[in-house]
């Protein structure tokens, strides 16, 4: 696992690309504000089949070749009390999800590729198989190489 608070694993890749956070596609990554969260009454588990990440992969950076943004990002099936939410999010290289709050801890595991994932004047790479957590302060993603991650959340209460 890398660590954002470790330095040695800092700076490593390439200057960020400019991007207009007001350029939406159509499946974007939804808003949480800590300060919405409100308690969900635990209902009863539902069976739901598996979800093939591969397949979700691969369509995915599909879309995100072919959009305007560079990306395509797709809401992923989670438990029943509404806390963690997990996003499939696929970058075509040099794309980014610009600088945003931190709505929860929150982790990054790369999938495919590499990316980079910045606060300030800290960066961490991370390359297939790679966990990232994510920092408390403002961050962007920014896809070194075509990349795939899956995007963990677990909002404050």
């Amino acid at each position: 696992m890398k660590n954002p608070t470790d330095p040695g694993t800092a700076d490593r890749a390439a200057a960020a690309k400019s991007h207009d956070p007001h350029d939406r596609q159509e499946n974007t990554m939804p808003h949480h504000d800590a300060h919405d969260a409100s308690p969900v009454e635990p209902t009863a588990r539902t069976e739901s089949p598996p979800t093939s990440l591969d397949t979700l992969i691969h369509k995915h950076l599909g879309q995100a070749t072919s959009s305007p943004t560079g990306r395509s990002i797709a809401p992923l099936p989670t438990g029943q009390l509404g806390l963690l939410t997990q996003h499939l999010v696929a970058l075509r290289a040099g794309s980014c999800l610009p600088d945003h709050e931190n709505p929860g801890d929150a982790t990054v595991l790369v999938l495919r590729g590499r990316v980079e994932l910045r606060t300030g004047a800290a960066s961490w790479t991370g390359a297939a198989g790679d966990l990232l957590v994510v920092p408390s302060a403002r961050h962007s993603l920014e896809a070194i190489e075509e990349a795939a991650v899956l995007l963990s959340v677990v909002k404050a209460r």
